[in-house]
């Protein structure tokens, strides 16, 4: 299936090798911006190709993106943000499921690598337990802050990755030294199998999602 989001962001890419790296960093900051304050994907990728319209006209024009908006770009940001769409619960929600597989099958695939040392085919307590409360806890970080951080500055701007390293090293702790032991004997590679089966599922019904809304933009003008 063509997926119009991605063709989109491609185009997207492929148009910023154009413009000078100072627009292009303020284009993916503003990008970052708006999509965490739940605009909806699609809506910040067409704001990022006017975005870079601009860019590609100030360029011509001898001036800057930032010389272009005029004022700040976070308060510029704002007001697209007071015009767009909102992000529908529906989106968010195919979003969020395919985020959480994505996290599981990191936890799955790590403790094939760390704990699963002999080969033993056995799904224990990381899995059923700590492994899938991980994947919801990244997925409700993504939501409540995701790219929120994008214009700060020095370590404050990785403090979401930080959250996601520090709560996985915990999750592994976790397993290893307060709840060890065999809950269920299951090959994890037939586990692993089925998360990215259910991963393809799901990105085939985003995907398909996606391309419902994009019938209402005519991005390709």
């Amino acid at each position: 299936m063509k997926n119009e989001l991605a063709l989109l962001k491609k185009e997207n890419k492929l148009r910023t090798e154009f413009i000078p790296e100072e627009d292009r960093d303020m284009i993916r900051r503003m990008s970052q911006y708006m999509s965490s304050r739940r605009i909806g994907a699609f809506d910040v990728e067409v704001t990022r190709k006017e975005l870079i319209g601009m860019a590609l006209g100030a360029m011509q024009d001898g001036e800057s993106l930032q010389t272009v908006i005029g004022k700040d770009e976070k308060e510029f940001c704002d007001d697209i943000i007071e015009s767009s769409k909102k992000t529908l619960v529906s989106e968010v929600l195919l979003m969020s499921i395919l985020r959480g597989i994505m996290y599981y099958g990191i936890a799955l695939i790590a403790s094939v690598l760390l704990f699963d040392v002999y080969g033993k085919v056995t799904f224990d307590s990381y899995l059923l337990v700590f492994a899938p409360l991980w994947a919801l806890f990244c997925v409700i970080i993504n939501i409540f802050i995701g790219e929120r951080y994008s214009y700060e500055q020095g370590i404050k701007k990785y403090i979401p990755t930080i959250i996601f390293c520090i709560s996985f090293f915990i999750c592994m702790f976790l397993e290893d030294y307060l709840l060890p032991g065999v809950v269920v004997e299951v090959s994890r590679g037939l586990v692993l199998g089925i998360v990215i089966v259910g991963g393809v599922v799901v990105k085939f019904i985003y995907d398909s999602y996606i391309n419902y809304i994009a019938k209402n933009y005519h991005w390709r003008d």
